[in-house]
């Protein structure tokens, strides 16, 4: 049994709970102890009291329990580790039931759910296992239902009781049976009833009515709980509670006693405290001893019970004053020299100033660096214990409104974390029992740390260290606890696929496996597998959960590379796997498995296909489908059975015909190159490179502009659809196949110009056909490097560092020939180890050098502002020297306004192609706009080609108004010919026009009523223009204060944009209409798409609330954005009933895009429960941040702007990254808060990281 205490961490540590697990089974099960030692072996060590010699007597040996740094793994990886694995180890394992007791208490500062976590995660996992594991937690009645959705059963003790009030009634017999024997029958009946289900008053009832001397009448009783706890005071402390022995023993004392934290106060401490002898301190301790818990071992005192507390600090008649005990508390530890405080106060010194409303106080302690330090150094904080305090200065920080307060704050957390050191996986930390592992994991970059330990694996198995490399996998494997995002999953899944293939896929690269990887970073993995001709593991787990497209698409992508390697063995293998996956499912096929299951029954024969519809029946069904169709018609037979001669002449004919019919240009091109595959099957492969070299002549450049269907910007996928990034990449795989090397080497080439790394595939492929042909070494080595070049020319450097190994690798393996590939196996491994060296920092674990080059960028900003030229241009050169490969546009808008513009305009100039270059340029000049910063913007329209936007043309309007301009202002508005955009003018101009908004009235109410009539005459045409037209008008309404009219015409927007959306746009398949899922049943890839849909939907919803707030409809406003967190709201209902795309979306889009509509509008309180919601708080808050730089600065009031801005800075606090880039905007939207520190911390900050790189770390 585990008991959680309110304010007593000890209790609440999730370590604990694994320790108090571990402790008892090793005292009942010798099976367990040595389960547990083989599979840890010698990393076994818990930091508690027992050991294997005193838990029982057991065989096993040198293997001790006692110093196991907790700190150091997950709670979730830990009890999997230590319990449930062992457990499962074992023949027959014991049934175990874990009582947890309450559960509601386990809120902490600084712990950030971290057993809640835990439970949630070990009660998860325990459903997929066949052990008779169970846990009973208990809450009160009022958290049930946030408790509940831990529980498969909820028990509640007086709604479920059989017989009510039974319990009770028995425990009150029992108790006064002790003293009355068989005559407490009638006074055991009253003292239940008037216990009500308490069975804490019924124990002080039960003592009053049986007591030796001065017993009280069951009559007499109080009547509940609080006027028992006052009974008692009477009686046993103070006749009179308003009297001076009251007021001057006792109150001082139970008043401090009851607002400490736990473990509670020593009587030095309450010496300290209030001045008086020891002694009598004593005395009164002694007599308050009935309502106090003493600590033994620390002789420590602190509230018996909750329920006391709450009456004491509540009870208006005893005058306890919780805010006056906090002072008390503060004023003691600032008025106090560092080594004269005490240990508690070391501890909680920030909960007792902030609860005393001492914010200002409380802040200026923490960012004075130097007084913090000298407290720390004396009193030996923990890190757990400095984040804490951060936290709750940042409480502080949000209290006072500052953002001086809460930019010094982040400013220290900064300076304190350089100061600690790093916290990756091979770094000590010695206070880990004292630290949450939300603390833990996010000190640093997550991702690269992850990557950089797998990156250093790779290279220590190269060099033939794998005991180094098992180790370092081992204690990864233990640190990490959530998957990657983004980019990082195709990155980790190239180098997990080598460590499978090397070090197998049990163990601790399963686990990795297992944690890191979502579907995306599986389906990667499988795919390098596949290119190196790694079949076998391929096949095997982790597999991929819920996305068809992949699962399928990848073992499809498997049998047509296995076809055009010429390995029938393979191809038969994954076909085999198909159809058994096929024989599994449920639910009627979906569009990618009929796909993978009609080319698979190409490949068997006989039982293997009986029952599965094959290849015909899928044609019947793709016939309207014309790119799937041709891909199934060219798989028709096998190349390489000549029986099958007819089969593949019948299809190739088919594909001819379709050709000649087909209209559509990106059809005609997906034609020609099925056509080309089935020649090349068919044993026409002169044939095949004629029409793919006329295919390669009509291809649209990569980098074209995309128009929405098959011309697309470059995107990560592992399994393309029918877009030009795809084909191009099968156009390079099937030239290769047909030994057209040079053009292969074109296409590749191509890819890899385009920053894809569907190039480094079609590389690999196109290497390995070289040497099947019998290519000369010189000729193959001189492509290699050429192509190795263009890799890292035009790839990120982690992803041209990856890419570069996992070509070396799986060229080494399919030409097999030792060495020689090595060379290009180690070059990726040192631009892998040099791109992340600069960000793994020994004692700092450095910011990425986006977010610093932000945060200076906006910190030159606020000093140039301030005529610091000597601060600003030190920070100009900390931007210039830490340039990315890309423009990154949220540097350029800070540095918009700095020295008139020239740095921006610099960095804009080294931006080599044109088309890029303008769109930045465009995007910082409309920025720049709206900040009412003209100057800037004009500067930036000068030197570049764009031309002026409606951004530009409304600062100018708005500047006329400004200065009073009405017929200047007309003038301009009627620039523009656009009804809705003329209409959009007006208001910018009518919010800010001097002399207020009636002299634009007549105007404004003109514009509006020629957009509506504009708006009514939309009727046909294109729906998503429509749509979009619809979304402008709405919130044109919602701006003029028209809140139903903009609502009801929001509606209609969105009912057109879901009409307007297929679900796979070259496939001719309307939303709602899938042949494949006519049973109701959902499929990962449609969700995909339907979240897609439902971010627009979404960030629609967000703008009308911003619109409303600004036409002052805050309550309207207000609905819009509970509506679209899931909160409720009125005004948006229709999301849940009708738009069930919105209705489906991705949690994380649909709370990260409702809490930047409640920062936007300044709903402080939505925003933090949007927040609080996430793991992963500090990323989400450093996106709103970001995305809040999008939305005009002129139209919120700068206050709210900043009150968001701090509130989201706290939220990112411990997320490095994600701390950084929110203090940034924060400096941006307060620049006072930066200019009034002074300049050399945050240059020494923005520094640190610089003068510790290394190469070499770990």
């Amino acid at each position: 049994m585990h008991e959680c205490h309110a304010n007593d961490d000890a209790t609440l540590l999730p370590w604990r709970l694994i320790d108090r697990i571990v402790t008892e089974l090793s005292a009942r099960s010798t099976d367990y102890v040595e389960a547990l030692a083989g599979s840890a072996g010698s990393r076994v060590e818990i930091k508690s009291d027992i050991s294997i010699g005193n838990a029982v007597q057991s065989r096993v040996s040198g293997v001790s329990i006692e110093n196991l740094r907790l700190g150091v793994e997950s709670p979730r990886s830990m009890f999997a580790r230590c319990v449930r694995k062992p457990l499962e180890a074992i023949g027959t394992p014991p049934a175990v039931v874990v009582i947890v007791d309450a559960v509601d208490e386990t809120d902490s500062p600084g712990l950030d759910n971290e057993f809640a976590n835990l439970l949630a995660g070990a009660i998860g996992s325990l459903g997929n296992s066949a052990l008779d594991f169970r846990f009973m937690l208990t809450c009160r009645t009022v958290e049930q239902d946030r408790f509940g959705r831990l529980a498969t059963e909820v028990v509640d003790l007086d709604r479920d009781e059989p017989r009510a009030g039974a319990d009770m009634l028995l425990f009150c017999r029992s108790r006064l049976a002790l003293t009355e024997g068989a005559h407490s029958d009638d006074r055991a009946w009253v003292v239940a009833g008037k216990a009500g289900g308490n069975y804490l008053y019924a124990k002080y009832a039960i003592d009053l009515v049986s007591g030796t001397t001065s017993a009280m009448s069951v009559a007499e009783l109080p009547s509940g709980l609080g006027e028992m706890y006052h009974e008692f005071l009477v009686r046993r402390v103070a006749n009179d509670l308003s009297g001076r022995q009251w007021r001057d023993r006792y109150r001082p004392v139970l008043g401090l006693v009851a607002v400490a934290r736990e473990p509670g106060l020593t009587v030095q401490d309450l010496v300290g405290l209030l001045h008086l002898p020891e002694s009598t301190v004593e005395d009164i301790v002694d007599d308050l001893s009935e309502f106090l818990r003493l600590d033994p071992r620390t002789a420590r005192r602190s509230i018996f019970h909750d329920s006391f507390r709450e009456f004491l600090l509540v009870e208006g008649t005893l005058r306890i004053k919780a805010a006056e005990s906090h002072r008390r508390f503060s004023e003691s530890f600032l008025g106090s020299a560092p080594e004269l405080v005490s240990d508690y106060l070391s501890r909680n010194f920030a909960y007792h100033l902030h609860s005393a409303g001492m914010h200002l106080e409380l802040c200026e302690y923490v960012i004075s660096a130097e007084r913090w330090r000298a407290h720390e150094k004396r009193a030996g904080v923990s890190l757990s214990a400095r984040f804490t305090t951060l936290l709750t200065a940042c409480e502080s920080a949000i209290e006072l409104d500052s953002p001086r307060m809460m930019a010094g704050l982040l400013l220290r957390d900064l300076e304190l974390r350089a100061e600690v050191g790093s916290a990756a996986p091979d770094v000590t930390v010695h206070d880990a029992d004292d630290l949450a592992h939300s603390t833990l994991s996010q000190v640093g970059e997550y991702d690269v740390n992850v990557m950089w330990q797998l990156v250093r694996a790779c290279q220590e198995l190269e060099a033939g260290t794998h005991g180094a490399a098992s180790g370092r996998l081992d204690r990864l494997a233990r640190w990490c606890d959530r998957s990657l995002g983004g980019d990082w999953q195709c990155r980790i899944g190239v180098l997990l696929a080598h460590l499978r293939v090397t070090c197998g896929s049990d163990g601790p690269v399963g686990e990795l496996c297992h944690v890191l990887l979502d579907d995306v970073g599986i389906a990667y993995l499988k795919r390098y597998l596949v290119e190196r001709g790694a079949i076998a593991p391929a096949l095997g787990g982790p597999d991929i959960v819920d996305s068809h497209r992949y699962r399928q698409g990848v073992l499809r992508y498997a049998m047509d590379l296995s076809e055009k390697r010429r390995d029938p063995d393979g191809a038969t293998a994954v076909a085999r796997r198909v159809v058994a996956m096929a024989r599994r499912s449920t639910g009627g096929p979906t569009l990618f498995e009929d796909m993978a299951v009609g080319a698979a029954t190409e490949w068997l024969v006989g039982n293997e296909i009986s029952g599965i519809d094959g290849l015909g029946g899928v044609l019947a069904r793709l016939r309207d489908v014309t790119y799937c169709y041709a891909d199934m018609l060219a798989s028709c037979g096998r190349p390489e059975i000549a029986a099958d001669a007819a089969r593949r002449r019948e299809g190739l004919r088919k594909l001819e015909d379709l050709r000649a019919r087909s209209s559509r240009y990106p059809d005609r091109m997906w034609l020609d190159y099925f056509i080309a595959v089935a020649l090349r099957r068919h044993g026409r492969q002169a044939d095949a490179r004629t029409l793919l070299r006329s295919l390669r002549g009509r291809l649209p450049a990569l980098d074209a502009e995309p128009d929405g269907a098959f011309v697309a910007d470059m995107h990560l996928d592992a399994t393309h659809g029918p877009c030009l990034q795809g084909l191009v990449f099968l156009a390079a795989m099937e030239a290769a196949t047909v030994r057209d090397f040079a053009l292969a080497e074109d296409l590749v080439s191509d890819l890899l110009r385009f920053h894809s790394i569907d190039g480094v595939s079609a590389l690999v492929h196109l290497i390995a056909e070289m040497e099947v042909a019998g290519e000369t070494a010189t000729r193959i080595g001189s492509v290699t490097d050429r192509l190795a070049d263009l890799i890292v020319a035009h790839l990120d450097d982690e992803d041209a560092g990856v890419q570069l190994f996992s070509a070396g690798v799986a060229l080494r393996d399919l030409a097999g020939a030792a060495g020689r590939f090595d060379a290009l196996v180690l070059r990726g491994i040192d631009t892998m180890v040099e791109s992340l060296s600069g960000r793994v920092v020994v004692g700092d674990r450095a910011d990425s050098d986006e977010s610093k080059r932000a945060l200076a960028a906006a910190l030159a900003q606020a000093f140039d502002a301030e005529r610091d030229a000597a601060t600003t241009n030190a920070l100009l050169e900390f931007v210039d020297g830490h340039q990315g490969d890309e423009f990154d546009d949220v540097v350029g808008r800070f540095l918009g306004s700095v020295a008139g513009g020239r740095p921006v305009i610099d960095e804009l100039d080294r931006i080599t192609t044109k088309h890029s270059r303008d769109l930045h340029a465009a995007r910082i000049r409309d920025h720049l706009a709206d900040r009412d910063d003209l100057a800037a913007a004009d500067a930036i329209t000068a030197r570049f080609d764009v031309a002026d936007s409606l951004s530009v043309l409304s600062a100018r309007i708005r500047a006329e108004a400004r200065r009073g301009e009405l017929a200047a202002v007309v003038r301009l508005c009627r620039q523009d010919e656009h009804p809705l955009r003329r209409a959009h003018l007006m208001l910018d101009a009518g919010e800010v026009i001097t002399g207020g908004p009636h002299r634009l009235e007549g105007q404004v109410r003109g514009a509006l009523a020629e957009a509506s009539r504009f708006a009514d005459s939309i009727r046909s045409g294109d729906r998503r223009s429509v749509a979009s037209m619809y979304y402008f008008h709405a919130r044109l309404l919602a701006r003029a204060g028209l809140a139903d009219r903009a609502v009801t015409t929001h509606i209609l927007a969105t009912n057109a944009y879901e009409a307007s959306v297929d679900w796979i746009r070259m496939m001719s398949i309307r939303m709602g209409g899938n042949r494949y899922l006519q049973d109701g049943t959902e499929d990962a890839d449609y969700d995909e798409l339907e979240d897609n849909i439902a971010t627009t939907i979404l960030d629609a919803d967000r703008c009308l609330s911003v619109e409303l707030v600004r036409g002052r409809c805050v309550e309207e406003a207000r609905d819009v954005v509970l509506g679209m967190a899931g909160l409720g709201g009125g005004l948006i209902e229709y999301h849940r009933h009708r738009a069930w795309t919105v209705a489906g979306a991705n949690e994380l889009t649909r709370v990260s895009i409702a809490a930047r509509a409640a920062a936007e509008c300044g709903f402080a309180d939505i925003l933090q429960q949007l927040l609080s919601s996430e793991h992963d708080r500090g990323a989400t808050a450093a996106w709103v941040a970001n995305r809040m730089l999008d939305a005009p600065a002129w139209h919120q009031e700068p206050r709210t702007r900043q009150a968001m801005l701090i509130r989201l800075c706290a939220n990112a606090l411990g997320r490095r990254d994600a701390a950084t880039t929110a203090l940034a905007h924060l400096v941006m939207a307060a620049p006072e808060a930066a200019t009034s520190i002074e300049p050399s911390r945050w240059l020494a900050v923005l520094r640190r990281g610089d003068a510790a790189r290394v190469d070499d770390v770990d």
